[in-house]
C-alpha cells in the first residue's frame, strides 16, 4: 500500500493549487484587458491623426483650442 500525505494536507495542497490557479486565469483575464485597451488606444491614436490631418487642410498650420474650438494662427504668437 503506498503511503500517503494527510487528509488536511492534501485539503490545503488542493486549496493552495486551486488559488495559484485562479491567480493565474486573472493574470491572463488582466493581460487580454490590456491588449485590448492598447488596441483601443492605437485607433483612437490614429483616428485623431487623420482627424488633424483634415483639419490642418482645411484652416492651415494652426493651433486649435479644443475647449472652446477658437483658431490661432500659429504666426501670430507672440514672442
Amino acid at each position: 500500500m503506498a503511503k500517503k500525505i494527510t487528509k488536511k494536507e492534501l485539503t490545503e495542497l488542493q486549496e493552495n493549487i486551486q488559488k495559484i490557479n485562479g491567480v493565474q486565469i486573472r493574470i491572463g483575464e488582466l493581460e487580454l484587458g490590456k491588449l485590448n485597451l492598447a488596441a483601443q488606444f492605437n485607433q483612437l491614436n490614429q483616428n485623431l491623426k487623420l482627424l488633424q490631418d483634415k483639419l490642418e487642410k482645411k484652416y492651415g498650420s494652426v493651433n486649435i483650442n479644443v475647449k472652446t474650438g477658437e483658431i490661432n494662427n500659429e504666426t501670430d504668437k507672440k514672442n
